[in-house]
């Protein structure tokens, strides 16, 4: 088994390659392709120091996916970067984009990490968030948890 990493604050981290399915993370170019139509490559970068494995997916020079997974002791929470999500506006106006945001969050729903962050560096990534739950945390940021939040049952509720 490999080594369980703990934080002060008793977050146990483990190894990235124990939360994520890397092969299955490269073959989303086959179902980026039959989105787009466009012939999509990935390549895969590590850091096993900071604990984290970035997946960077192309198509043309024009469409540019970089998702990176974190689980660092030395963080808070363990979670989903995506740090770069720039597609043509022929993608855009067929929705294309939301397309395939919604296929990497389907896949992201059943993965042990405690949020997605998604890096608003473009006008078309604000619009794009607003048609998913993500709630703006910084200027340049926004934020979806992947953790069920549960209400107790005496809580006082105005329903």
């Amino acid at each position: 088994m490999l080594p369980i990493y703990t934080k002060n604050k008793g977050r146990e981290t483990f190894p990235i390659t124990e939360k994520i399915n890397a092969s299955k993370l490269m073959n989303f170019v086959k179902a980026l392709q039959d989105i787009t139509r466009y012939k999509f490559h990935c390549q895969v970068y590590t850091k096993n120091i900071g604990n984290i494995w970035s997946f960077k997916y192309t198509a043309l020079n024009k469409i540019l996916i970089t998702i990176s997974f974190h689980d660092d002791f030395h963080e808070d929470d363990s979670y989903i970067y995506i740090q770069d999500f720039i597609f043509p506006k022929s993608c855009r106006e067929k929705k294309i984009d939301q397309k395939a945001l919604r296929l990497f969050l389907q896949y992201f729903q059943s993965l042990n990490f405690d949020r997605i962050r998604f890096r608003l560096d473009k006008e078309d990534n604000r619009i794009l968030c607003q048609h998913f739950p993500f709630k703006q945390t910084h200027s340049e940021e926004a934020s979806m948890s992947l953790k069920t939040v549960f209400i107790p049952h005496n809580a006082d509720s105005s329903f």
